[in-house]
C-alpha cells in the first residue's frame, strides 16, 4: 500500500512539473480528490428536489405550508408488490396542465413521507392515451422498506408548478 501512495505522489508530481497534469484526467482526479480527513468533514449531498412533510391529510412543503393542490395531475398505482423486504409500486404519472410528466412521486404512508421518486419510465401508451405525445416518461417505480410502510400508502404527485394531487387509489395491507 505503502508502494502504490508513493507512485501516485511521483506520478502527480512529474505530472505537475511537465504540466500535463491539467490534460490528463487521471491526473486531474488524483489532484482534486479529497482527502480522507475531508471525506469524513464533508457534507452530505443536498437533493435537488423539496423535501415534503406530510400532516393530517395534507403534503407540506420544506417550509411547513400546505402545497396548494392541482386538478391538472392524473396518474394510477398500476402494481404493487413486494420483493426483498420492499413493498414497491408502480404506474404513471402526468401534469396535464404542462404537457409533461410529474415533476415527482411522493410516498407517504403513517408514519410521514417514506420515499420520493421522478417518474421517467417509458410508457408511450400514456401519451398517446393523453394526447401528449412528445413526452413519454410518464412511468415510476417507488419503493420503500417493508416496515416502513403501515397498514397503508399513498402516491401525491408533485406538478411543474409545485401543486400536488394524491391519487385515489391507496396501497392496503
Amino acid at each position: 500500500m505503502k508502494k502504490i501512495a508513493i507512485c501516485l505522489g511521483v506520478t502527480m508530481m512529474v505530472g505537475l512539473v511537465s504540466g500535463c497534469a491539467k490534460d490528463d484526467p487521471f491526473l486531474k482526479a488524483l489532484l482534486t480528490a479529497p482527502s480522507p480527513q475531508a471525506e469524513a468533514k464533508a457534507e452530505p449531498a443536498r437533493a435537488s428536489v423539496p423535501a415534503y412533510q406530510y400532516c393530517q391529510g395534507c403534503l407540506l412543503d420544506k417550509d411547513g405550508r400546505r402545497v396548494e393542490p392541482s386538478s391538472s395531475l392524473k396518474g394510477d398505482i398500476e402494481r404493487a408488490e413486494l420483493r426483498d423486504g420492499r413493498i414497491i409500486l408502480s404506474g404513471w404519472a402526468a401534469d396535464i396542465g404542462a404537457g409533461t410528466s410529474a415533476k415527482q412521486i411522493v410516498l407517504v404512508s403513517d408514519a410521514g413521507v417514506i420515499a420520493t421518486a421522478v417518474p421517467d419510465l417509458p410508457r408511450p401508451d400514456v401519451g398517446t392515451a393523453l394526447s401528449l405525445y412528445k413526452t413519454v416518461g410518464f412511468g415510476y417505480e417507488i419503493s420503500a422498506p417493508d416496515d416502513k410502510v403501515g397498514s397503508a400508502a399513498m402516491v401525491w404527485l408533485i406538478g411543474a408548478d409545485g401543486k400536488a394531487a394524491r391519487l385515489e387509489k391507496v396501497f392496503r395491507r
